[in-house]
């Protein structure tokens, strides 16, 4: 009996995603999806969140499951999750039965030769019932040996936990590696928390997830926009950082060009309202801009043609305008994440920071943009961005390896 794999065939990667607030998770398991299909695999994508990204991710060619739904909502100023029927998702037992049988069913239909889990135990540890059906089919890592695929963590670079110690053990007990989505000369995960130093799990770092960006067309500097953007998810802090952005713009160096500000479909729409109400209110309102969220494509594009940009101190974000090569300045939100992000690039690649704090004052913010300017290419030329790639590489590598060792055992696992 020989594995899909080894029979020339191809391996069967499963890959579990969730994310209730942006779509930053969503796009690393997109251009993911496309590697694992370069290079030949078939690529099982499950998830309890795709309502939330369905509209601008299709999962080219992936075989994609649903799970039961997980929402949210804001509750006395706290994020809160929620099931289908609004029951408050810790307190539903059900559900996670229910999760935890999905789960099952997935993991013995597909059969898979590697199991990956973006950015867990790290964080939304609500997916608990995921890995516990995982180890009812496989069993735990240590007793498992050779019957189990490789289990993978894919985080990212700066990572930090509420429970550290919790974290540590489920990767030891249940994970075979990390592979961090990263370069090491920009961030390790001993710089988020010095827990991390504890991890005993193979670790490897295979590169920033940069989506390729089209060509930078030519035309003149002034003609070029400045662009502004905060995410995909919205927080309340969001307000103050467009209000501060629109009206620094007379400050501003850049102040001949053009404002496109870009807001997500999850800013409600009395705020986009009170946002175009200020902007309509500057002296040369003709030239700003105020839209919701373009597709992926076509905000790349963006990227690549604008003169500078404003914006939260997001892995993806950060990473685009990075390749990009051009000015940005960041006003990280106050997660731990985001400053840490936003700390390191100031350190290493002098990227103006702006705090919230400080966002009351337009004129720090036009002074930052000109900062930006000069330090545009201030960044080491061979920062490894084919994160995907790489990453993609070793799990087929890891992958075969399995299903080439099975083959050899005979194990239930492969065909």
């Amino acid at each position: 009996m020989q594995c899909a794999a080894v029979a020339g065939n191809i391996p069967r990667i499963l890959i579990n995603v969730d994310s209730t607030e942006g779509f930053g998770h969503f796009n690393i398991v997109s251009m993911l999806n496309d590697a694992l299909q370069a290079y030949g695999a078939e690529v099982h994508i499950f998830s309890s969140t795709l309502h939330h990204a369905s509209s601008r991710f299709d999962f080219r060619n992936a075989h994609v499951h649903k799970l039961p739904e997980v929402f949210w909502k804001e509750i006395d100023g706290r994020r809160t999750y929620l099931t289908a029927d609004g029951t408050l998702l810790h307190r539903d037992k059900l559900y996670r039965t229910n999760l935890q049988a999905a789960t099952r069913h997935i993991i013995t239909t597909v059969r898979p030769h590697a199991f990956i889990m973006e950015h867990y135990p790290f964080m939304m540890q609500w997916r608990d019932p995921v890995l516990k059906a995982m180890v009812d089919v496989y069993g735990k890592r240590a007793a498992a040996g050779a019957t189990r695929p490789p289990s993978i963590s894919l985080c990212r670079d700066i990572v930090f936990s509420s429970d550290p110690l919790r974290t540590i053990g489920i990767l030891r007990h249940h994970f075979d590696y990390i592979l961090v989505r990263g370069d090491r000369r920009l961030a390790t995960l001993a710089d988020s928390a010095p827990d991390w130093k504890k991890i005993t799990v193979a670790t490897e770092y295979m590169g920033q997830f940069v989506e390729e960006l089209p060509a930078r067309d030519d035309m003149p500097e002034d003609k070029r926009a400045v662009i502004a953007f905060a995410g995909g998810g919205f927080f309340p802090e969001d307000i103050p950082f467009f209000e501060a952005v629109i009206r620094a713009r007379q400050h501003s160096l850049y102040k001949g060009n053009r404002l496109h500000i870009y807001v997500s479909d999850n800013v409600p729409e009395d705020l986009f309202i009170h946002f175009d109400t200020i902007a309509a209110s500057e002296p040369d309102a003709g030239n700003i801009r105020i839209s919701r969220s373009v597709a992926p494509v076509a905000f790349r594009k963006e990227i690549v043609n604008c003169a500078a940009a404003i914006c939260r101190g997001g892995y993806n974000t950060t990473a685009e305008l990075m390749k990009a090569r051009r000015p940005f300045v960041l006003i990280p939100r106050a997660s731990a994440e985001q400053q840490k992000r936003a700390s390191l690039l100031n350190r290493l690649l002098n990227v103006p920071i702006i705090q919230a704090a400080d966002l009351v004052r337009p004129v720090i913010l036009a002074n930052a943009l000109a900062h930006a300017r000069m330090a545009a290419n201030d960044q080491p030329a061979d920062i490894n961005r084919n994160g995907a790639g790489c990453t993609a590489k070793r799990i087929v590598e890891l992958a075969e390896q399995y299903a080439k060792t099975n083959a050899l055992q005979g194990t239930p696992y492969c065909q």
